[in-house]
């Protein structure tokens, strides 16, 4: 018998696992805030945790990702998945240059370089995946410095990282 295996669950696994350690404070790690969805659910997501005052801190960084997402099914024990676009944003200070945003403490090398690396990591570490190396994994990276809010909803202005066509050879689970 095969277990029903979703991308988005696999995903969710691989994000819950993830440890970013948090720049404010170094002894802690970041919540990372995992957002499956079409970009319109995903906003409409976010546009919601900000209304909440227990939710509005957990908004960032956000790691979404956008569906439709393609699963070859057929013979053989695993397929090679592609997740067309995965977003990993945070908060950023419109006022500095994008230059600034590169520097050592902003938000590109303290959060969205680590997040980049850590999701590569544990895609490669995860029991659900046919590959040990994150460098296996072929996609296109996008660097995205922000200049206006993400929606006419919120006044998030966001850095990001956008990773475009990312295969994952996924391995079917079988069970007893």
């Amino acid at each position: 018998m095969t277990e029903e295996m979703t991308i988005v669950d696999v995903m969710q696994e691989i994000v819950l696992s993830m440890q970013v350690k948090d720049p404010a404070n170094p002894d802690e790690f970041l919540v990372l805030n995992y957002q499956p969805g079409r970009s319109a659910q995903i906003l409409q997501m976010i546009s919601t945790q900000s209304l909440s005052a227990e939710h509005k801190d957990l908004r960032y960084p956000l790691i979404a990702m956008l569906m439709p997402v393609r699963e070859p099914r057929g013979p053989g024990a695993a397929s090679v998945t592609r997740i067309d676009r995965i977003i990993i944003a945070c908060l950023t200070d419109s006022n500095k240059s994008v230059l600034e945003r590169y520097a050592v403490d902003e938000t590109f090398k303290t959060i969205l370089y680590p997040c980049y690396n850590e999701l590569l990591n544990r895609i490669a570490l995860s029991t659900r995946v046919n590959g040990q190396d994150p460098a296996m994994f072929s996609h296109t990276k996008m660097d995205m410095p922000g200049n206006k809010p993400i929606n006419a909803e919120t006044n998030d202005i966001i850095d990001c990282i956008e990773i475009l066509n990312l295969e994952i050879p996924l391995l079917q689970i079988k069970t007893c």
